[in-house]
C-alpha cells in the first residue's frame, strides 16, 4: 500500500526540505521571528579567500561559518548555532539554512565548526529534531525554544532524514502497545461508538467516524449506526396508535419529533400517566412492564 503511495507522493521528505516553503508543510512560522545579530571575527587571513572584491564565500573547513569580502578584505561570519551558510540572500536566516538543506557534512570535508548550545529539547540552538517518546511528533527550534510538531496525514518523522516520511520508511520507530499485534490497521475502542485507533507503523492514532456512523468492531469500519450492535440511534417515534406497541417503544429510547414528548413514570397508585402533547392517559400497567424512561 505504502509502494503505491510513494508513486504520487515521490517526496514525503520535501515536507521539511526548501520545496516546503511552497507547499505550506514547513514546521513553523520561521521567518517571521525576530533574528538575533550575527557576531564576526577578527580579519580571516587574505590568501584565496575572497574571490572577489565584494560578496560572500564559503568557509574552507566549516561549514557554519562563511567569509563576507568587502573592497578585498575579508571577515568571517558565524552563522546562527545550529545553521549552515546557505549562500547570499538564501536560507531561513540571512544565508544561513538547516545543515541537511544545504549538504553539511560536505563532500569536500567540510562539518560543523561551532560546539552545540543545548536546551531541554534542542541539541541546538536552531534545527529541527526528533522527538523523545513520539514517533508522529518532532521539535522545531528557534534561538532555543522548542515548538512540539506533528506530522501530517499518517506520515512519521524519521530522524535521518530530518523529514516526515512513510512509516515503512522508519523501521526504528517504537511500537505502541495499542498496536502491538497489528502495527497497521483499525483498532475498536471499548464503549465507544464513534471512535477508533488507526495504527500506523506501529503507532496509534485516534479517529472518529462521521456523523450518523459508528465503528463496528466485527467489520472494522465506519457503518451505518443502527447496523451495529448496542450504537443504535434513538427511535423517532410517530403517535402512539396501538397500546400494545407502548411497551415495545417504552423499553427503547424514544425520542419524539417536533418538540413532541413522551415521559413514561410510575404514579403512586403503580399505573402508568402517558403524557403527550398536555394529555393525560391512565394505561393498564400490563402494557408497560420494563419501561424503564
Amino acid at each position: 500500500m505504502f509502494g503505491l503511495l510513494r508513486m504520487d507522493w515521490r517526496s514525503a521528505g520535501s515536507i521539511l526540505d526548501g520545496s516546503s516553503l511552497r507547499s505550506g508543510f514547513e514546521p513553523g512560522a520561521l521567518r517571521s521571528r525576530e533574528i538575533p545579530p550575527f557576531f564576526f571575527t577578527a580579519n580571516a587571513q587574505r590568501g584565496n579567500i575572497c574571490k572577489k572584491d565584494n560578496g560572500l564565500f564559503p568557509h574552507d573547513q566549516y561549514c557554519d561559518y562563511y567569509y563576507e569580502c568587502q573592497n578585498g578584505n575579508s571577515k568571517e561570519v558565524a552563522c546562527p548555532n545550529g545553521l549552515a551558510f546557505a549562500g547570499k540572500a538564501k536560507g531561513l536566516i540571512q544565508n544561513c539554512d538547516y545543515p541537511h538543506r544545504v549538504g553539511c557534512p560536505g563532500n569536500d570535508g567540510s562539518i560543523m565548526g561551532q560546539a552545540p548550545i543545548g536546551t531541554d529539547n534542542c541539541p541546538w540552538l536552531y534545527g529541527v529534531f526528533a522527538h523523545q517518546t513520539s514517533c508522529t511528533r518532532y521539535w522545531q527550534c528557534w534561538n532555543g525554544t522548542a515548538t512540539i510538531q506533528q506530522c501530517p496525514f499518517s506520515l512519521l518523522y524519521n530522524d535521518a532524514l530530518h523529514s516526515c516520511d512513510w512509516p515503512d520508511n522508519v523501521p526504528d520507530c517504537q511500537k505502541h502497545p495499542i498496536c502491538k499485534d497489528q502495527p497497521n490497521g483499525h483498532i475498536p475502542i471499548e464503549k465507544s461508538c464513534g471512535r477508533f485507533w488507526l495504527c500506523v507503523g506501529g503507532y496509534p492514532r485516534l479517529q472518529r467516524c462521521p456523523a450518523g456512523l459508528a465503528f463496528s468492531p466485527t467489520g472494522l469500519r465506519c457503518e451505518l449506526s443502527q447496523n451495529v450492535p448496542g450504537c443504535e440511534p434513538p427511535i423517532q417515534c410517530d403517535l402512539l396508535r396501538d397500546l400494545h406497541l407502548y411497551k415495545s417503544l417504552c423499553e427503547k429510547r424514544c425520542v419524539y419529533p417536533n418538540n413532541k414528548r413522551l415521559y413514561c413514570f410510575i404514579s403512586k397508585d403503580l399505573e402508568f400517566d402517558q403524557e403527550f402533547n398536555g394529555t393525560k392517559t391512565q394505561l393498564n400497567k400490563r402494557f408497560l412492564v420494563g419501561c424503564d424512561i
